[in-house]
């Protein structure tokens, strides 16, 4: 008799907690659609700040129409915010931008991206404070189990750098199926 498995499910990625988390390590290397980064604000699997704060962010950046956001753009309105929103949406931003620094250009293997991405996560209070529900951690088991795959493929993808890294690890988010 011939053996055989059949995977069902969606693509990892289609899940809002690993779209979040794919959002938040995007962020720290590219240039991102102003509506996915006004959904990452929204987000409840993101503490840094308080909602309030994020969402008075989001209509502050809304205001002045913008198509993309990156962090130097928001580095250097920080001050400009904090100003004119008030302390609370100012260190809010500024937790988020510290949560997110990297070094950039450098040449790493995916073992000490995945580490580097699994700590950006936690500092951006990823996945936020509600108590996951049975769904949800099992997608967050399915993430961190795919992350450590990932960080396993050191002899294969060899040295690269966070965006390279990021794409990879997303390429492998869309195309691991799961159902919880």
């Amino acid at each position: 008799d011939p053996w055989f498995a059949i995977e069902g499910g969606v693509p990892l990625m289609a899940y809002p907690l690993v779209r979040v988390a794919s959002s938040l390590l995007a962020l720290t290397c590219q240039e991102m659609p102003f509506g996915e980064f006004a959904a990452l604000l929204r987000s409840s699997y993101l503490h840094c700040g308080s909602l309030d704060s994020r969402l008075e962010l989001e209509l502050w950046l809304r205001e002045q129409n913008l198509a993309e956001i990156d962090l130097e753009h928001l580095q250097q309105a920080q001050p400009r915010i904090a100003a004119q929103l008030g302390k609370s949406v100012g260190d809010a931003l500024q937790r988020l931008l510290d949560s997110l620094a990297m070094p950039h250009g450098m040449l790493e293997t995916p073992s000490w991206w995945a580490r580097r991405f699994a700590a950006i996560l936690a500092r951006c209070g990823w996945p936020g404070d509600d108590a996951l529900g049975s769904r949800e951690l099992q997608v967050r088991t399915r993430y961190d189990e795919l992350l450590g795959e990932f960080a396993a493929c050191d002899d294969v993808a060899g040295r690269m750098d966070c965006l390279a890294a990021l794409e990879l690890l997303r390429g492998w988010m869309q195309r691991a199926a799961f159902e919880p």
